[in-house]
């Protein structure tokens, strides 16, 4: 997926960097990487309407420190939905950002 977390010992031990990367890998399931897709639709309007550095560090900030992460890996889509176009606006709908819903095998 989009996201991708390093783990480096620089060298002095491999497995231990395997058991962190692994232990990462599990905290971070399959949602984050719908919330990464999605962030990143949400980004590119952001970039495109809002010019001021602030007011789009709030938005963002505001998106990140949600409970988008918990609506997501429990599909409340209408949730989502809701907590986007509150924080964001009417024109930051899943549907209006283009955002496909993950079948119900994905996060």
């Amino acid at each position: 997926g989009d996201l991708t977390i390093a783990i480096s010992t620089s060298g002095k031990s491999p497995a231990l960097a395997r058991k962190i990367r692994e232990e990462l890998e599990g905290k971070f399931g399959k949602e984050y990487e719908t919330l990464t897709e999605l962030l990143g639709l949400v980004r590119k309007k952001v970039l495109e309407r809002y010019k001021s550095e602030q007011e789009r560090k709030k938005i963002f900030t505001s998106l990140v420190e949600s409970n988008m992460v918990e609506l997501i890996k429990g599909r409340k889509w209408e949730k989502i939905n809701s907590l986007l176009v509150s924080l964001i606006g009417s024109d930051f709908s899943l549907d209006k950002l283009g955002f496909r819903k993950k079948p119900d095998t994905e996060s």
